[in-house]
């Protein structure tokens, strides 16, 4: 269970990490 709540977090960090990467991106085009 450890492990799995383990993944989870992580792929939620991801999820954050692309996001910003997206605003970023969307920023530097206008």
């Amino acid at each position: 269970v450890a492990s799995k709540e383990k993944t989870t977090r992580f792929g939620e960090g991801n999820a954050g990490i692309r996001l910003v990467l997206i605003k970023k991106k969307e920023e530097l085009n206008i």
